[in-house]
């Protein structure tokens, strides 16, 4: 009996794998959801400060690089909100859809940080008007808030991502997000 229920199971995996059947729950993703529009003009360099999560709880910083191509090298960092520690940060690209809205596709991505074990790469969706929507790898989703905003990130970006002690630099950071968008990594 035994290893009739272990060959259903293996059957399960095979055919599930071989015909994409997706996991209950986890139907197809909107092309309009964050980070899988198509890309339509490039994204201009800049940073946001933005609120996220279940509650609007998390903090994080969104860099967009300069760069080459429809899509430009991004950094995701959150913080702990009260003593300004990283938790984790990972690098996506970034462009703009068809309506003017900026995604961050992080899919995938790999994470650096103290809760890299738990965490799931998010995908951000930015609009003109300063709301986001969220969704990360295991299709958790939500909205959130720009708290701050500049157009032209600094040579150096913000001064909380240069002084990442556990990243050793923002500049390898940067490094990682030009090696994430040439495919690299």
């Amino acid at each position: 009996m035994l290893k009739h229920i272990c060959s259903f199971i293996l059957l399960i995996a095979v055919f599930s794998d071989a015909y994409a059947v997706e996991a209950p729950g986890r139907g197809a993703v909107s092309d309009t959801a964050p980070g899988r529009a198509k890309p339509h003009k490039v994204a201009a360099t800049q940073s946001f400060y933005i609120a996220w999560g279940d509650k609007e709880e998390e903090r994080s910083f969104i860099v967009i690089e300069p760069g080459d191509g429809m899509r430009r090298p991004a950094i995701v960092a959150t913080l702990e909100e009260a003593t300004g520690k990283l938790r984790v940060v990972y690098t996506g690209t970034a462009y703009k859809d068809q309506a003017g809205n900026v995604h961050i596709d992080c899919r995938e991505a790999r994470i650096h940080g103290p809760e890299r074990r738990s965490w799931s790469p998010d995908s951000f969706l930015v609009r003109a008007t300063g709301k986001l929507e969220w969704m990360d790898d295991a299709r958790r989703a939500g909205h959130g808030k720009v708290l701050s905003w500049a157009a032209h990130a600094p040579e150096d970006g913000p001064l909380a991502l240069q002084a990442l002690p556990d990243l050793h630099s923002y500049r390898y950071m940067r490094l990682t997000a030009r090696w994430h968008l040439e495919g690299v990594l």
